[in-house]
């Protein structure tokens, strides 16, 4: 029985190269969580090593919304995010920094 908790399940799986087991792991958990920072840091991770950037980019979002005196890591990743995503996000990238 794993009494670990699924954000934390996630982590590991992330760091162990497997994106899309961490989310199976982290949408149902931020379903019932939604304003979990951690998770929604983790899952924004994940959809990046996945390659939807645009899904990244709402859960950093959503992240800094609820704490938007996270450190700078996150803000860099949100712009890297969106530069990620197209050209055309740029400005949204360059916002991001500001």
């Amino acid at each position: 029985d794993n009494t670990e908790p699924p954000w934390l399940l996630a982590r590991i799986e992330l760091a162990a190269g497997e994106p899309g087991t961490a989310l199976q792991l982290l949408d149902p958990f931020l379903a019932e969580s939604p304003s979990h920072l951690r998770a929604l840091i983790l899952r924004a991770q994940a959809h990046r090593a996945l390659g939807t950037p645009l899904a990244a980019a709402r859960d950093y979002e959503a992240a800094l919304e609820l704490s938007p005196e996270a450190g700078p890591t996150f803000y860099l990743e949100l712009a890297d995010t969106y530069a990620e995503a197209s050209p055309v996000r740029l400005e949204d990238a360059l916002a991001a920094l500001e």
